[in-house]
């Protein structure tokens, strides 16, 4: 007897197969879009990371603290916090502090900066499975990577907050304490409805979402009953109207990315083709306007049905 562990393993690998043959019928550059996009997330990240200047600022600290006998993390935890007397020039423990506090800034964002390829990535896989909340859920934490690297560029002292929030407490903290700038900045970046969009379908029970997946039987059908499919829509259409939201998300990303990461320059920003993906993704819409007119006037009765 299969278990229902294999039986959800089976049916993922099912969708996934159905999902491209299907979405690439209606768009034969949707995936290839999708391969291009990852790309682009990865190589704006490296070109910001090469022109962060993390590396030379690291070792400039570490040599200061090494002149003085300090060495190791104990010895950045001393630089971070301590006030030197004696003969040391007071400019110089500040230069490492502004050093350090850099180098720590710089960590987290190149940390962010690599997670939104590969969030980009895990919501991706969640709707070839056909799993549309789960990757709602993912627009929302793409959105809010964006803006904490936006402020993390603002205000190095940020990149110890955040480099320090990870148990409940002080991510708790992290957030009451940031909350307002990043709301502010997901409003410049644009973003805020994927923000409160991936939060109502994806980190709350609304009906809307609850009801996606399920299939209401008929009296005539082996009487009446509830089942929950394992994935959440089963029309490569809608399908492929969900893909296209989900990339909306990320191609604003595209076309903010010098704000994201201010490092990279105007010729650097024309060499990662962001506006190529642009026209592509433009071409993509084209064809979902096209797709929603078949839906009918109401195209959650057609979802339903479907």
């Amino acid at each position: 007897m299969t278990s229902e562990i294999e039986e959800l393993l089976v049916w993922d690998h099912e969708n996934e197969g159905k999902a491209i043959a299907g979405l690439s019928d209606i768009c034969s550059d949707i995936i290839p879009f999708c391969n291009s996009m990852a790309q682009f997330l990865l190589s704006s990240a490296q070109i910001y990371a090469k022109n962060s200047n993390y590396e030379q600022e690291v070792r400039t600290a570490s040599k200061w603290m090494e002149s003085i006998g300090l060495k190791g993390h104990e010895g950045f935890k001393y630089a971070r916090k301590a006030i030197l007397i004696g003969d040391m020039p007071d400019e110089d423990s500040e230069f490492v502090k502004t050093s350090l506090s850099h180098a720590m800034s710089t960590t987290a964002r190149v940390f962010l900066a690599l997670r939104l390829k590969k969030d980009f990535l895990n919501g991706l896989t969640d709707l070839l499975r056909a799993r549309v909340i789960s990757s709602n859920g993912y627009m929302r934490i793409q959105s809010e990577n964006a803006a904490i690297i936006v402020l993390l560029s603002e205000d190095n002292r940020v990149g110890e907050d955040w480099l320090s929030s990870a148990d409940e407490a002080a991510g708790r903290k992290f957030y009451r304490k940031y909350q307002s700038q990043i709301s502010s900045i997901l409003k410049n970046l644009e973003l805020t409805p994927f923000y409160q969009n991936g939060s109502n379908i994806a980190y709350h029970v609304r009906a809307s979402a609850s009801a996606l997946g399920i299939i209401t039987g008929k009296e005539d059908q082996l009487g009446s009953h509830v089942v929950l499919r394992h994935q959440d829509v089963n029309s490569v259409e809608f399908l492929f109207v969900y893909f296209t939201e989900y990339l909306r998300m990320h191609v604003k990303l595209v076309e903010k990315i010098q704000e994201i990461y201010p490092e990279i320059t105007n010729s650097e920003s024309i060499g990662l083709n962001g506006a190529g993906l642009e026209v592509r993704f433009n071409k993509i819409i084209k064809i979902r306007t096209e797709l929603l007119k078949s839906f009918g006037d109401n195209p959650i009765e057609y979802l339903i049905n479907n």
